[in-house]
């Protein structure tokens, strides 16, 4: 979700082929670009996805999408996890638009459609 809403391709085209591999299926993973329209994502994902946008958008997780992922994920471990994740992976994002990292030779861009958000 971070790659897509921040547009960086590196982190979308990476994350995809990283999750591909782990037989995550693309319907999942496509869902995540417009998330709140697919129906094929579970709460738990939801208030996952809820919190990211949240933090991109306000800088934090709001209170509703905080009270999500408690009921999602059972330990302080987890939710602290989650929050360092979404953090984390948009340094990452930032680091690898600003250094301008290309794709890999032979990767093809913004799987599975070649379609890259409007940012």
């Amino acid at each position: 979700r971070i790659g897509w809403r921040t547009g960086s391709v590196y982190e979308w085209t990476q994350h995809w082929r990283v999750a591909r591999g782990l037989d995550i299926p693309e319907t999942d993973l496509a869902a995540s670009r417009d998330w709140r329209g697919a129906a094929n994502l579970s709460e738990a994902d939801r208030a996952v996805l809820q919190a990211t946008d949240d933090t991109l958008d306000q800088g934090m997780i709001s209170d509703a999408a905080w009270e999500a992922c408690c009921l999602h994920l059972a330990t302080e471990a987890e939710r602290i996890e989650l929050v360092v994740a979404i953090g984390n992976w948009t340094m990452f994002s930032q680091l690898l638009k600003s250094l301008r990292i290309p794709l890999e030779d032979g990767v093809e861009a913004w799987p599975p459609d070649g379609q890259a958000p409007r940012t």
